[in-house]
């Protein structure tokens, strides 16, 4: 189970708007090998899509997905091709499956005898994290632009954020009404918890499509009405809590 564990990854949507109940994600960032490409990557990520089927029929995780970097659109220090994610809301079942689940899957399904050979010729996990969600707004939509990113908070800030983005979900929420996203989520990094002294965050913004994302949507009603504040001072305040580090545009891939 631990070489299993260690190629299956995790990140993603749920419905609802929700601070209750705790989503993780464990996220596996993927470079290619040499001389392979997205397309033969993506092939052998539908065939795992069998075996996280299976784990979530056992209980084991709630969702799986695989994002890529669309259109090549990122940040110079994104060193990956590519993300999976596993979501659940267990993390301990999430770590530790049955001990039996690999023999059995394998019994079942033999030619995914040398599936392990055949995935590290072509890609390999270059890092993986865990994050726990911070809030939920929207509903996943096929066929979006995934916008994510990623910042650091200082110890001094830690709280002053949370509270921050929970007050920013609302203000999400009216961007969901308003039709300009379909779902927006902030995380935070559990495992590692910290690095260099700073704890991570990450949030994605969903876009039905690019003109969705020139509007952007951050209203002097909304942040007045949530922040009692405008929408630039809002925008102020969030730029002294935290710095993001890097942004991405992706795509859903594969998913169950």
């Amino acid at each position: 189970m631990k070489k299993l564990s260690l190629l299956i990854l995790m990140t993603l949507f749920i419905v609802t708007y929700n601070f209750a109940q705790k989503t993780y994600a464990i996220i596996g960032f993927h470079k290619l090998e040499p001389g392979h490409t997205m397309q033969e990557a993506m092939a052998n990520e539908k065939e795992w899509r069998l075996v996280h089927q299976a784990r979530k029929d056992a209980g084991i995780i709630t969702n799986w997905a695989i994002f890529s970097v669309y259109g090549g659109y990122k940040t110079k220090d994104v060193d990956f091709d590519y993300i999976s994610v596993n979501y659940g809301t267990d993390l301990d079942k999430m770590n530790n499956g049955p001990a039996n689940f690999t023999e059995n899957f394998m019994k079942a399904n033999p030619s995914y005898s040398d599936i392990f050979e055949r995935t590290s010729k072509i890609q390999k996990i270059i890092r993986q994290v865990v994050n726990v969600s911070e809030a939920i707004v929207g509903d996943f939509q096929p066929n979006q632009l995934i916008v994510f990113e990623s910042m650091k908070v200082e110890p001094k800030n830690n709280t002053a954020y949370r509270e921050f983005e929970k007050t920013m979900a609302k203000v999400q929420e009216d961007r969901v009404k308003a039709g300009i996203i379909t779902r927006w989520s902030c995380w935070r990094q559990l495992i590692p918890a910290m690095y260099n002294g700073s704890t991570y965050f990450s949030t994605t913004n969903a876009y039905p499509n690019y003109a969705s994302m020139e509007k952007g949507g951050y209203t002097d009603e909304s942040a007045k009405k949530h922040f009692g504040m405008s929408a630039s001072e809002v925008g102020n305040k969030a730029a002294t809590l935290r710095s993001i580090e890097t942004s991405w545009l992706g795509s859903l891939a594969v998913k169950l």
